[in-house]
């Protein structure tokens, strides 16, 4: 398991592993609710949107996830569907966060930049470029 994320309402969780599956747990019972693939490499980070008018929908359980594919991923919980990649990235993004304000999703990757995401389009708003080494957290 290399991440893991508890959604805002404590009734779950998610872990990311080098098995490419993002796992939904019940945070009560431990029980394995859901599996979500997509990734095809590890999963390296999660983040779970905090439930807030400004963020697509304010009931909206939206989680995201980063991995050695270069790639973050935005998941719709109540459908279970990936509704965005979020490409850009040209290695790992090893840490995604989710915050209520714009930009609602900030990545860090291991091609030493930091992008700044526009949820609702799913692209790039800035590319942070200062980094002389990876970006391994944000």
């Amino acid at each position: 398991v290399r991440s893991v994320a508890v959604e805002p309402g404590n009734k779950w969780f998610a872990t990311g592993a080098g098995d490419r599956v993002i796992k939904i747990w019940d945070l009560t019972s431990g029980e394995l609710k859901l599996s979500l693939t997509g990734h095809i490499s590890t999963v390296r980070g999660l983040a779970v949107s905090p439930r807030h008018p400004y963020f697509l929908h304010p009931m909206l359980d939206v989680l995201v996830t980063s991995g050695r594919d270069a790639s973050a991923r935005v998941w719709d919980m109540r459908t279970k569907a990936q509704i965005h990649v979020l490409a850009g990235h040209s290695a790992t993004v090893a840490d995604v966060k989710c915050q209520e304000s714009d930009p609602q999703v900030i990545t860090g990757s291991m091609d030493s930049t930091v992008r700044l995401w526009d949820l609702a389009a799913g692209k790039t708003m800035v590319t942070l470029t200062h980094h002389k080494k990876s970006v391994r957290a944000v």
